[in-house]
């Protein structure tokens, strides 16, 4: 039970998302400290340091948000 509630709570919104796709990917700083900036269905990071300079986010099952990861990438 307390694990779905985690889950729900890091899938509402898609910065939310993009934070625990960052921190599970062993970008612990990074996921706190990397500027999310929308635009359309992507979001820009400002953090050279992670990777990827875009994500791109889609809304799935029961509304919550999941990282695209064939839509993300450098640009």
């Amino acid at each position: 039970m307390v694990f779905a509630g985690i889950y729900l709570f890091c899938h509402l919104t898609p910065e939310r998302a993009i934070r625990t796709d960052l921190f599970f990917r062993r970008y612990i700083i990074g996921a706190l400290k990397t500027e999310i900036s929308p635009w359309k269905d992507k979001y820009f990071c400002k953090n050279s340091g992670i990777g990827s300079d875009f994500i791109a986010v889609r809304k799935g099952e029961l509304g919550l948000w999941h990282i695209d990861y064939k839509n993300s990438g450098v640009g």
